[in-house]
């Protein structure tokens, strides 16, 4: 089974960038009102890609799920 082809291309989008700063912004004002573990920038990227596209395949859902609550998530 081909879970990644490394000849598809997907560019970058305005819907993605709303996405993302959507996230980092309600991730700050969580850090900023309660004690919450720091994440990465590169989380809230990845989830304000993939919430554009058909979901997110990882192994740490709970990572995505308080800034991307209708992701799609698969844990394998």
């Amino acid at each position: 089974m081909l879970l990644w082809d490394s000849t598809v291309s997907e560019s970058w989008t305005m819907a993605d960038t709303e996405a993302a700063h959507a996230a980092w912004n309600a991730c700050v004002t969580a850090r900023r009102t309660a004690r919450i573990p720091r994440r990465p920038v590169a989380d809230l990227l990845i989830g304000g890609f993939a919430s554009n596209r058909q979901g997110l395949i990882t192994r740490n859902a709970g990572d995505f799920r308080p800034w991307f609550p209708s992701l799609e998530i698969l844990q394998p």
